[in-house]
């Protein structure tokens, strides 16, 4: 028995599908890179007393996780922790 030709929505809508999965998994590596840098801001702050550094180590590590790990930072380790 032949198998049904697709219309034209049934098509659409399965590309749709598959075009939102690398989104969905890039947000959630981008969000997983997050909260490693802030788990690391809240390790920082029980290790170092200075509160200067900490904020602006953070504030660095999020802009990597946001570049997708195109920029460098001393925490730069949460990208690549962060893969799916």
């Amino acid at each position: 028995m032949p198998e049904k030709e697709k219309t034209e929505e049934e098509v659409t809508a399965k590309e749709d599908n598959t075009t939102e999965k690398p989104e969905e998994s890039l947000a959630t590596r981008i969000n997983k890179c997050i909260s490693c840098c802030n788990n690391k801001r809240q390790a920082c702050f029980n290790y170092l007393a200075y509160s200067q550094i900490c904020p602006s180590e953070e504030a660095s590590c999020i802009a990597t996780c946001n570049s997708e790990g195109a920029s460098s930072s001393s925490w730069s380790e949460c990208w690549s922790k962060s893969e799916p």
